[in-house]
């Protein structure tokens, strides 16, 4: 049988994180990028807040590779959905 895809989520300012889920919602692993980076703290955008890292990219596409290659946990290696977390989300009410 096809495996189910799951769902990844991405939030990129201040502690920037990415995080994966299975099919059924079940938050299976999340990579802070501060404990990657050593970066307390760590964002993908400079001091304004906007404007992205020099090496935003990079950054990124190393925070997925991690997560692809080294993780400990099952995940799913599709997607349905991928969500972009944006910075002052917080003040959204999100529905089920």
């Amino acid at each position: 049988p096809a495996e189910a895809a799951g769902t990844i989520a991405f939030f990129g300012g201040h502690d920037a994180s990415v995080a994966v889920a299975a099919a059924d919602g079940t938050l299976l692993c999340v990579l802070e990028l501060e404990r990657l980076f050593n970066d307390r703290y760590y964002s993908s955008f400079g001091p304004d807040g906007a404007t992205p890292r020099e090496s935003f990219d990079e950054d990124w596409r190393r925070a997925l590779l991690v997560i692809r290659d080294r993780s400990e946990c099952a995940y799913p290696r599709t997607f349905a959905r991928g969500i972009v977390v944006e910075t002052g989300a917080s003040r959204y009410r999100l529905e089920k």
